[in-house]
């Protein structure tokens, strides 16, 4: 009785010493509370609507192999879902690369808002040749006149500059913060055509 004890306790041990640990990733750990300082006096925007299309919906990190099929990591996954993670990090770089504006992040629109973004992303994966593809569309809403001032594509092809999961999220961190930037510059724009 003992050996069977004996038997059961190693197997046991064994089989828990080769499941591998699941990794869970973020973006950024910045608080949003410590980047803004408040509305007034600021025009308010909003990030509503953010859509991911069905493929790359899921909670598992995605790698394209070099015949284009589509790799899930079981192992290597988002802390929160792929839409909240992509939110508060374009939250919180819009707020710092757009400090005249006040951004706020919901998934329905606010009367509040003098601007909306709304955001779908139809590519969000690494390549096996050591490449991050982020590509999508966005667009600018105005609340006030309830139109659509302006629409663009985006394809952000970046390399992955350190190996492994790590370095895809921090690449494509970074692609997030080119976005923002990008619709930084479109508000900026948009408010300046408003002012003329």
């Amino acid at each position: 009785m003992k050996s069977i004890a004996l038997i059961l306790g190693s197997f046991l041990l064994v089989c828990c010493a080769s499941t591998p640990r699941v990794h869970y990733y973020e973006f950024s750990k910045t608080d949003l509370q410590k980047t803004d300082t408040g509305k007034a006096g600021r025009i308010s925007v909003g990030i509503a609507k953010i859509e991911l299309a069905e493929d790359i919906d899921i909670r598992s990190l995605m790698l394209e192999k070099s015949d284009r099929s589509m790799h899930t990591a079981e192992y290597h996954r988002w802390q929160h879902s792929l839409v909240d993670s992509i939110r508060r990090h374009l939250t919180t770089e819009l707020a710092e690369a757009g400090p005249e504006f006040h951004f706020e992040s919901h998934s329905a629109t606010s009367n509040s808002w003098q601007l909306t973004i709304q955001l779908k992303f139809d590519a969000f994966y690494g390549t096996e040749d050591g490449r991050s593809i982020v590509s999508g569309f966005w667009k600018l809403m105005d609340n006030e006149s309830d139109r659509e001032t302006q629409k663009e594509s985006f394809k952000i092809d970046s390399e992955i500059q350190r190996d492994g999961y790590a370095g895809l999220v921090e690449t494509q961190a970074s692609q997030l913060t080119r976005l923002a930037s990008d619709l930084a510059e479109a508000i900026h724009q948009n408010q300046a055509e408003q002012n003329l």
